[in-house]
């Protein structure tokens, strides 16, 4: 079953804006843009998901799954898109990242972050089931 991480509106950046942000920089940390093909220009990490009403965006993304950092990546962009986190976060991230080559998307997102499975996304609207 899916696991959908909401994402709130954070300063100038709507909810999707921020969504295709996040998405876009978690896979440009597994391939920086200097080594990525002309083609991989829209290429994202992981779906994004509308809500039909509120125009609000999550990520379907497993919170668990191992993101393998590039070692020609940086994540200031990524952690940027975060503010809720704190600088000894976003260093302890950096290091992690730097030593591991590796983090979990849980890693990153701050307390506050909202995670939902699928029956929520379905009951709150997000997701539509045709019936048969």
């Amino acid at each position: 079953m899916a696991n959908y991480v909401l994402i709130l509106q954070e300063g100038l950046l709507t909810s999707a804006q921020r969504a295709q942000a996040i998405t876009r920089e978690l896979y440009n940390v597994t391939r920086p843009l200097p080594i990525q093909e002309p083609r991989e220009a829209l290429y994202t990490y992981a779906p994004v998901i509308y809500h039909p009403i509120t125009g609000d965006a999550a990520l379907q993304v497993d919170p668990k799954h191992v993101i393998i950092v590039h070692e020609q990546a940086t994540l200031e962009k990524l952690t940027a898109l975060f503010p809720e986190l704190t600088e000894d976060v976003r260093f302890a991230l950096t290091s992690m990242a730097w030593q591991l080559r590796a983090f979990t998307f849980q890693s990153i997102l701050p307390p506050t972050a909202t995670i939902r499975d699928e029956d929520y996304m379905i009951k709150d609207g997000w997701i539509k089931i045709d019936p048969l």
